[in-house]
C-alpha cells in the first residue's frame, strides 16, 4: 500500500491501516522526537501522543503521509517541550556548558549546533531530517496559512548550523577561515558564526571566499539535519504506543455518534495535540459551496461495508 492509499485507508477507519501506519512511521517518529527534545522520556511521550492523535483524528484533511505526520510530530514535540521547559532550566542551573565537539566529527558538530537553537527551532531542525521533504514542503506542512514565515525560520536555522560545520571544516579546507576564527571562542558562538558568514559572503572590501562559498552550497538544510543520529526505538516503547493507540481507538468508537464535521480545504485540519480534537469553530464551505462530509469512523465504515 502506497502512502496516499494508506492515508485514505486511515481516514476510512480501517484498523489494519492504523497498524500499517505504526509500522511505517514509528521508527523515524521516535528518532525525530529524540533529536528534537533531547530527552528519551520526553521523546517516548511525544511519540505516543503522535500516534494517539493520528487515531483520534484519522489524519483528517491530509492527502500525503509524511507531511501529515510531520505536523503531528511538530505539535506533539512543541507541547512536550513546553512541559519540559521549567524542568530543563532547573536541571541546567549550575551545570558547566558541554565541551566543544571534535571538529572532524561533523555529526557531533551538528548536534552541538542544534543544542544552541531555541526549543521550537530545534524541533524544526530535527523535522528537516526525519521527513525527507524540501524546505518548502516542510514549511507548508507546519503552517499551511503562513509557510513563508516557517521557511524564513528554516533558513535562519540553516545559517546557524552551517556556520559551525564550515568552521569545523576550515581546519583542513580553508586556512584563511581558520586564521579568522583563531581568536574566537573555543566553543561556537554567535560572534564566530557571524565571522564565518562574513568570510563566505564577503564584507566591505574583503571579497567572498570562493572555496567556502562552494562548500556552503553543498550543505542545504536537509543535508545538515541528516547529520543528526538515527536512534533505535527503545525496548518496550512499541507496546506502550500500541496500547495508547488501542485506547484511543476504543474512545473514538464509543463516541462515534458525536462525529465532528471536518472541512477539507486542501490543508490540514487544526488539531488539539493534547486531546486529539479537531478544531474547526467556523466551518468554511468546500469548493462548489458544499460542506464536506463528516470523517469516517469505525462504526460508519462498518455500516458502509455491510450495505455494499
Amino acid at each position: 500500500m502506497d502512502d496516499v492509499a494508506l492515508v485514505a485507508a486511515v481516514q476510512r477507519g480501517d484498523e489494519e491501516a492504523l497498524a500499517d501506519l505504526f509500522e511505517e512511521c514509528h521508527g523515524w517518529t521516535y528518532s525525530t522526537c529524540l533529536n528534537a527534545l533531547r530527552d528519551p522520556d520526553a521523546a517516548q511521550e511525544a511519540t505516543a501522543r503522535v500516534f494517539e492523535v493520528s487515531v483520534r483524528t484519522r489524519l483528517a484533511g491530509a492527502r500525503e503521509l509524511r507531511p501529515a505526520m510531520l505536523r503531528l510530530i511538530h505539535d506533539a514535540c512543541l507541547e512536550v517541550e513546553q512541559e519540559l521547559g521549567k524542568k530543563r532550566w532547573l536541571r541546567r542551573k549550575g551545570e558547566q556548558p558541554p565541551a566543544a565537539p571534535d571538529p572532524k566529527e561533523l555529526r557531533l558538530v551538528a548536534w552541538r549546533a542544534a543544542g544552541d537553537l531555541s526549543g521550537p527551532d530545534r524541533i524544526l531542525f530535527a523535522l528537516s531530517a526525519g521527513a525527507g521533504l524540501t524546505v518548502a514542503s516542510i514549511a507548508a506542512a507546519i503552517d499551511a496559512e503562513k509557510p513563508a514565515a516557517v521557511a524564513k525560520r528554516l533558513d535562519a536555522i540553516r545559517e546557524h548550523v552551517v556556520a559551525d560545520v564550515l568552521a569545523a571544516r576550515s581546519l583542513d579546507d580553508c586556512p584563511e577561515l581558520r586564521d579568522t576564527l583563531r581568536y574566537s571562542a573555543k566553543e561556537p558562538d554567535d560572534a564566530a558564526r557571524k565571522k564565518v558568514h562574513a568570510h563566505v559572503g564577503g564584507r566591505g572590501k574583503t571579497p567572498a571566499c570562493p572555496k567556502c562559498a562552494k562548500a556552503y552550497e553543498r550543505w542545504p538544510l536537509p543535508a545538515l539535519a541528516a547529520l543528526l543520529p538515527l536512534t533505535a526505538v527503545p525496548v518496550g516503547l512499541n507496546d506502550v504506543v500500541l496500547d495508547r493507540m488501542e485506547r484511543a481507538l476504543r474512545a473514538v468508537e464509543d463516541a462515534s455518534t458525536d462525529v465532528i464535521p471536518i472541512v477539507d480545504t486542501g490543508s490540514y485540519a487544526v488539531i488539539d495535540a493534547a486531546t486529539g480534537v479537531v478544531i474547526d469553530p467556523e466551518p468554511k464551505a468546500a469548493p462548489g459551496g458544499r460542506h464536506a462530509e463528516p470523517a469516517a469512523t469505525p462504526a460508519t465504515a462498518a455500516s458502509a461495508a455491510s450495505a455494499a
